[in-house]
Formats: C-alpha cells, sequence, structure tokens
C-alpha cells in the first residue's frame, strides 16, 4: 500500500496529494491574498484610515500590490469575500462597507465603498497560515 501525503492551503483545504513529503509550500489562496492585501493597504499612508470605492480596490490589488510582487492575481471576487470576512473579523460590529451614490461623467451611481482600517484599529500582523492576527483590547 502506498502512502500519500496531503497538501492543505492556507484554510485547512486538500488542494493536492504528492507521493513525498513536502514542506514549506506556498499554495496562493483568496485567504492569504486577501490577508497580506488588506495589511498592504492598512501600510499605505495615503489609504489606511480612507474610504474607496471597490473598483478602485480592486485596481490597487492587480496593479500595486500584485504586478510589483510578481504574484498572478487571483479571481476578484474570491479575494473580496475573504476581505470582506477579514475586515468582518477584525472590526466586530463596525462598518466597514457602504453603498454610496457617486457621480461619474455627470451620473449618479451606487457603488460599494470600503472603509481600510489604520494599523491601530486591525490586524497586525499575518501569522504563517496567512490569516491576520487581530489587536485584542
Amino acid at each position: 500500500m502506498q502512502t500519500y501525503f496531503v497538501i492543505r492551503d492556507a484554510s485547512g483545504i486538500i488542494v493536492a496529494l504528492s507521493d513525498e513529503a513536502v514542506r514549506d509550500i506556498d499554495v496562493e489562496h483568496p485567504v492569504s491574498h486577501a490577508a497580506k492585501f488588506l495589511l498592504y493597504l492598512m501600510n499605505e499612508e495615503a489609504l489606511a484610515g480612507q474610504v474607496v470605492v471597490q473598483d478602485v480596490l480592486r485596481q490597487i490589488y492587480v496593479e500595486k500590490f500584485c504586478r510589483p510582487a510578481g504574484i498572478r492575481p487571483l479571481p476578484w471576487r474570491s479575494v473580496l469575500l475573504q476581505f470582506n470576512q477579514i475586515l468582518r473579523n477584525i472590526g466586530g460590529n463596525t462598518a466597514f462597507k457602504a453603498k454610496l451614490l457617486v457621480y461619474r461623467r455627470g451620473q449618479p451611481r451606487k457603488v460599494s465603498v470600503y472603509r481600510i482600517p489604520r494599523r491601530d484599529e486591525g490586524a497586525t500582523e499575518v501569522d504563517g497560515q496567512g490569516e491576520p492576527i487581530a489587536n485584542v483590547a
């Protein structure tokens, strides 16, 4: 009987099998992308504590977060769902997302906006599993 080793991603989902033991594999997953992206935003002085339109967040994710680091962007909706979950976990009952009326080219349009927490409000680091570690009072 042959032994197989299970390879799990940061959230614990089995993503592959191997004939030999694999150590320190960095399987990219929307959870790790979302956590690292949030920390990136919180460290950006111009963005931390600010309200940002969801479309602009996507643009920042692809152009400023993934490309310079040589990371292949994951599907935005997958990353955004995990991003929302992390914000919910570290923010508690604090509203982090809202719908606002924004005028573009003179036309009113309802868009989703996010308030990016400052470093002193939320996660301070990401542990080895890609999970944010929140400040606890």
